[in-house]
């Protein structure tokens, strides 16, 4: 491995920098899928919410 890598030198030595290098600058922070979401919890609120004054108002008898 006789190749000359500029800045981060000659051989074995410059192409493990520049390898380094780029692998820093290629991970991470980018796209890729989202994390998925835990749940829907505002809505679920609202739904039992309204479940439990439908059964306060209704006069249901548990």
């Amino acid at each position: 491995m006789g190749g000359d890598f500029g800045f981060y030198g000659k051989g074995f030595d410059g192409y493990t920098h520049y390898m380094q290098a780029f692998n820093r600058s290629t991970k991470g922070g980018g796209g890729g899928q989202r994390p998925p979401r835990g749940g829907s919890g505002c809505l679920t609120l609202i739904v039992a919410a309204v479940v439990v004054a439908f059964i306060i108002f209704s006069g249901v008898n548990i």
